[in-house]
């Protein structure tokens, strides 16, 4: 050994060569998370919607037991569930601005728009666009949160006029349906069916309460739209059944027997308002089986999400195993004379040696 330095023993040698990871290592794990950070924003988008979905089910089953009179709580604590939500949702589609930004600072940096493979997110065509989504989800969700927010001092306040409740219950129930009609995307129909439901529900109240119109119409938009939601979850599986897994497939079932349940308990309360019978405490009851079916299709959800993690995104696999069309074999046409001839390539002649 050089003088005035100590030896390394063979423990600390040994204890260094079983170190697990070393500084290379360190900045392959680190690439490895920025590459595949690019994702982010998407899967967070998605956690926000499931939180939204889960919240305003509990809200609702909370609204229902008010209803009925089974609770006398403030009107600030029935909504409770419902700003809580809306308040994660805001907080999460804030954090998705800015999750995949090293990710796309690694793609500034190769000067390109993806990194790694064909699995991987386009800068340009997905994850700037998610981001502005996001944005304007960012907003949307306050407008939820304003209109939830006014609508509640309505009810505690017994006020006469809802007209500000109406304009801002209406603004959001058309963003909600232009949303759907305008952008394409796997979600397109639930942002369209909700809007449109809003909407005609919003006139079916202005019916009642100035045409006195019967109150059962209010819920048939929700006994029609909780049909559609049951058909495109059929349709949907249909489409999706020969790439997704046997875990996936019951994921999907169960969510469609949710859906059915959440149907039963749309047409019940069509029913229970069609018999006006003040005795009739069902609106819980209903109220649960909606609370509950909302949660537990966001934990199924939720859970879908995590297998595309794993597995890739459903749309990303059925492009796989989409067949690919077969060439077709071009004939060469040409106009002689105002006609059209095909011509097929003869085959090359035999030399004259080999015909003798």
């Amino acid at each position: 050994h050089p003088p005035n330095q100590p030896s390394i023993s063979a423990s600390a040698h040994r204890s260094s060569m079983d170190l697990p990871l070393t500084y290379s290592g360190r900045e392959v794990l680190l690439a490895w998370r920025v590459e595949h950070s690019g994702r982010l924003t998407h899967w967070l988008t998605i956690a926000a919607k499931l939180v939204l979905l889960a919240s305003h089910g509990l809200w609702l089953y909370a609204l229902a037991l008010r209803q009925d009179g089974v609770i006398s709580w403030r009107w600030s604590y029935v909504f409770l569930p419902a700003w809580i939500g809306d308040v994660l949702c805001l907080a999460i589609l804030l954090i998705s601005w800015f999750a995949s930004c090293p990710y796309i600072r690694l793609c500034l940096n190769e000067h390109t728009t993806r990194i790694g493979s064909d699995d991987n997110p386009s800068v340009l065509t997905e994850i700037l666009p998610e981001i502005f989504l996001a944005m304007l989800g960012f907003f949307f969700v306050l407008l939820i949160l304003a209109s939830e927010s006014l609508l509640c001092q309505f009810l505690a306040s017994a006020q006469k006029s809802a007209m500000l409740v109406s304009m801002f219950v209406f603004g959001v129930s058309l963003l909600c349906g232009c949303h759907g009609l305008c952008l394409k995307s796997d979600s397109a129909h639930v942002y369209g069916l909700l809007g449109l439901d809003g909407l005609v529900t919003l006139a079916l109240l202005l019916g009642v309460r100035e045409f006195d119109w019967p109150v059962s119409l209010i819920a048939m938009p929700s006994v029609v739209a909780a049909f559609c939601f049951l058909v495109c979850a059929g349709r949907d599986y249909k489409r999706s059944a020969d790439v997704l897994v046997r875990e996936e497939k019951i994921l999907r079932i169960l969510e469609s027997v949710f859906l059915l349940c959440i149907l039963s308990a749309a047409a019940s309360t069509y029913f229970t308002l069609l018999n006006k019978d003040p005795a009739d405490r069902r609106f819980s009851r209903d109220g649960f089986v909606v609370a509950f079916s909302m949660v537990v299709i966001s934990v199924v959800r939720g859970v879908l999400a995590y297998k595309e993690i794993q597995l890739g995104e459903v749309s990303a696999r059925r492009l796989r195993v989409m067949p690919q069309p077969e060439p077709t074999r071009r004939s060469l046409f040409f106009e002689i004379g105002g006609s059209r001839r095909t011509v097929t390539p003869r085959s090359p002649s035999r030399p004259s040696s080999e015909l003798q």
